[in-house]
C-alpha cells in the first residue's frame, strides 16, 4: 500500500507471515533526522522499515557527500576509515568469488564508483555493472573502460549469461526483493553462484548498539536480515545457501558510526572496542556485523 510517497508492509515479503508486530522506533542519524518505526515477521525475523519511502521520494535521503558508496567531494576521518576497510574488504570480496570461481563473467548490481569491478578485471575476470547514481556510475564506466549500466536495464541481459552475480549491501535498499532475486536468477548460469552481502541484525553490535546501531541505515535501508530471512526469501526465486562468511572489518566501521550517532565520549576509540568485540563474539556465534550468502540455483 502506497500512501503520501510511502510504502506500508501488512505481510512479510519474504516468508509471506502475516504478522508483523512493532519492534524498535529509531531514526535516520546520517541524513535528515526523521523518525522511522521497524516492524518484525514473527515467523522469519525479517525486520523492515514499515513504511519506507517509495521510489519517487527515497532520492532525498541519498542527496550527501558522505553517501560513501559513491566518489565523495568531502573528505574526514569517516571517509578515509570507509576507504580503508573498502580496500581490505575488496580483497576480501573477491577472495569469496574465486573460491568459486577464478575466472569467468561477473555482474555487480550496485558497483557504486566501481573499485571491486576494476579488481576483478585486474585478476582475469570479464566484468559488467549496474548502477543507480548518475555520478557514480560516470565515473565507474570510466575506471572500467566499458558503460555500466542503469539497474532498469537488468531485464535486458541476456538469459544464463553471468558465472557469478554478486549484491554488496545492495539488497536491503531494493524495493521489491522478489523481482530482484528473480532476475539474479535468470541471468545465472546454471552452476553460476550469487553473492549477497547484507548488515546481519543477529551480530553482537546490533544488539548492543540497539536504535543507535548505524546497520540500519534508515529509511535507505528497507529490509534488515538475519540467517533465516535472506534463506527465506531467497527460497522463493530458486535458490539455496550453500555457503556463509564473515566480513570481519565492517564491525569496525559499524560501531565507530554507531558510537558517534549515540554521542559517546571518545566514539573513535569506543567503537573500535565494539567493534573488537563484535567479531571476538562472532569467531564463535559466526554472526558477523556483515554476513556474505553464497546462493546456487536449487
Amino acid at each position: 500500500m502506497k500512501q503520501q510517497g510511502f510504502i506500508t508492509h501488512n505481510q512479510c515479503p519474504a516468508c509471506g507471515g502475516s504478522h508483523l508486530g512493532s519492534f524498535l522506533q529509531t531514526k535516520d542519524y546520517f541524513l535528515s533526522k526523521e523518525s522511522f518505526s521497524l516492524d518484525r515477521c514473527d515467523q522469519c525475523g525479517l525486520i523492515l522499515t514499515n513504511p519506507f519511502p517509495a521510489e519517487q521520494i527515497i532520492g532525498r535521503y541519498y542527496q550527501s557527500d558522505d553517501y560513501f558508496s559513491h566518489p565523495g567531494k568531502k573528505k574526514s576521518m569517516l571517509s578515509s576509515l570507509y576507504k580503508t576497510v573498502r580496500y581490505f574488504n575488496i580483497r576480501r570480496k573477491f577472495k569469496i568469488i574465486k573460491s568459486w570461481r577464478g575466472s569467468g563473467k561477473v555482474l555487480d548490481i550496485g558497483c557504486g564508483s566501481g573499485e571491486f569491478l576494476a579488481y576483478c578485471k585486474e585478476n582475469g575476470m570479464e566484468v559488467s555493472g549496474l548502477e543507480p547514481n548518475d555520478e557514480a556510475r560516470d565515473y565507474a564506466s570510466r575506471l572500467l573502460g566499458k558503460a555500466v549500466l542503469r539497474p532498469d536495464q537488468l531485464v535486458s541481459l541476456p538469459d544464463k549469461s553471468f558465472d557469478v552475480v554478486s549484491m554488496w549491501h545492495v539488497l536491503e535498499h531494493v524495493e521489491d526483493g522478489r523481482m530482484q532475486l528473480k532476475e539474479l536468477h535468470r541471468v545465472l548460469k546454471d552452476d553460476g553462484v550469487a553473492v549477497i552481502a547484507l548488515p546481519n541484525t543477529a551480530s553482537a553490535d546490533c544488539v548492543y548498539y540497539r536504535e543507535f546501531w548505524a546497520g540500519w541505515d534508515l529509511p535507505r535501508h528497507l529490509y534488515h536480515f538475519n540467517r533465516n530471512a535472506i534463506c527465506q526469501l531467497a527460497s522463493t526465486q530458486g535458490f539455496h545457501l550453500v555457503k556463509e562468511h564473515g566480513l570481519f572489518w565492517d564491525a569496525f566501521y559499524i560501531s565507530m558510526l554507531s558510537s558517534r550517532y549515540q554521542r559517546k565520549k571518545f566514539s573513535f576509540f569506543a567503537g573500535l572496542w565494539q567493534g573488537l568485540k563484535s567479531n571476538v563474539n562472532a569467531f564463535g556465534s559466526k554472526e558477523y556485523s556483515s554476513l556474505v550468502y553464497v546462493f546456487k540455483k536449487t
